[in-house]
């Protein structure tokens, strides 16, 4: 007796019977399938590239930099012994950096220049990487720590105590300038703050020791 023929299937009716099981799986499964997948290749070719840093702006020294918070000119770099008036006091094997800026409020309530949200978080040394500046004050009457009233511009003074041998006369000081983003509390915390500084722009300004001129750094 002859076997009957094996009946073989349809294409169409397999095509069928796939298409039925993967309506059958959920979502959630696929998706997580082609991450995974996804991932895996990524890995075998290095990984995700980090998104490039875009370049920082390059300012002439008295160039204005405006952002949401302040605008600021900074004018010139100075290098002293010690600088007590202005709140920074060099110890040994130390010396005074000290910038002139000129620095606007332009949002809408008075900051004070040392709080983080303002002066003393937007200007960082290269050099010193994220150390705040030692103190900022006026240059017209010393007053430390001061406050800058909406729309009106201050001319000050900032400083930092620095290794002796890390600036000499004629070098150049790159000083990073950053943006801070408005925050305003809701629920749990109220009342707005400038928070998440990040670098926007950067000054090169020259050195001047003021010991080897003789002065204070101020024009002839």
């Amino acid at each position: 007796m002859t076997d009957a023929p094996t009946k073989q299937p349809r294409a169409g009716t397999k095509a069928g019977s796939v298409r039925a099981l993967i309506a059958k799986v959920p979502t959630g499964w696929i998706t997580g399938g082609v991450t995974a997948i996804f991932l895996a290749v990524t890995a075998a070719f290095g990984g995700l590239a980090p998104a490039p840093t875009p370049a920082l702006a390059t300012l002439e020294p008295g160039q204005e930099h405006v952002n949401d918070l302040l605008s600021m000119r900074l004018d010139r770099a100075v290098l002293m012994d010690s600088f007590p008036e202005a709140g920074a006091i060099a110890g040994e094997s130390e010396r005074v950096l000290a910038l002139s800026i000129h620095a606007k409020n332009v949002w809408t309530s008075p900051i004070i220049t040392t709080a983080e949200q303002s002066v003393s978080q937007a200007l960082r040394l290269e050099k010193l990487g994220d150390q705040s500046p030692a103190a900022v004050a006026r240059m017209d009457d010393a007053t430390a720590s001061p406050w800058l009233q909406p729309g009106v511009e201050a001319e000050l003074v900032v400083t930092w105590v620095v290794p002796e041998d890390l600036f000499a006369d004629g070098d150049t000081v790159e000083v990073v300038v950053s943006d801070a983003t408005l925050f305003t509390g809701k629920a749990v915390t109220y009342g707005a703050s400038w928070v998440d500084a990040k670098p926007a722009a950067r000054v090169l300004l020259p050195a001047t020791d003021v010991t080897l001129t003789g002065g204070a750094g101020d024009d002839e």
